[in-house]
């Protein structure tokens, strides 16, 4: 199934305009010139192509995905901000943040010891500082799975950890 961009289209205005009432003649209409069927429940959007395939977003300011894999390392005492999953074929999308209160460059520090003590081989990384703010990017892969970990000053003082997985 090539729906990658529909899709992604079609969730955005799914969710943006669920509030408004209009969501089921949204999908309705989605579903009848597509001939893609849209399952919604509560934060959990599953799409299916007439091949069959299906696409699974989700997103939860609460807690991580069910299938955050327990060798991605998660920084001690971060607060979770949100988090998404996208499901298609056999692959998996999976994208968190947090911040903490600790500086940008002992985030980045605790990452670049940490992955590799979980088998995760540095791709690439880099940590810099423009205008007074400092980021860092830190990427690599364990199998045929990949994960990037961007660090970076909030304006709140904090510092934001994201990180992007894509699981196979």
């Amino acid at each position: 199934m090539n729906y990658r961009v529909i899709i992604v289209a079609l969730c955005a205005v799914v969710l943006a305009l669920g509030a408004t009432g209009c969501q089921r003649a949204i999908e309705r209409t989605m579903e009848e010139t597509t001939g893609i069927r849209v399952d919604e429940n509560e934060e959990r959007i599953t799409i299916t192509g007439d091949d069959g395939e299906e696409f699974t977003m989700e997103g939860s300011d609460a807690s991580l995905p069910d299938d955050w894999p327990s060798d991605v390392p998660l920084y001690p005492d971060a607060e979770l901000e949100s988090s998404t999953a996208l499901r298609m074929s056999d692959t998996v999308q999976l994208t968190a943040s947090w911040s903490t209160s600790d500086d940008v460059n002992d985030v980045y520090d605790w990452y670049r010891s940490e992955l590799p003590a979980e088998g995760w081989e540095i791709a690439g990384d880099f940590s810099m500082e423009q205008n007074g703010q400092r980021t860092a990017n830190i990427t690599t892969s364990k199998g045929d799975s990949e994960a990037n970990v961007f660090i970076g000053d909030q304006s709140d003082g904090a510092t934001g950890i994201t990180i992007n997985l894509r699981l196979e």
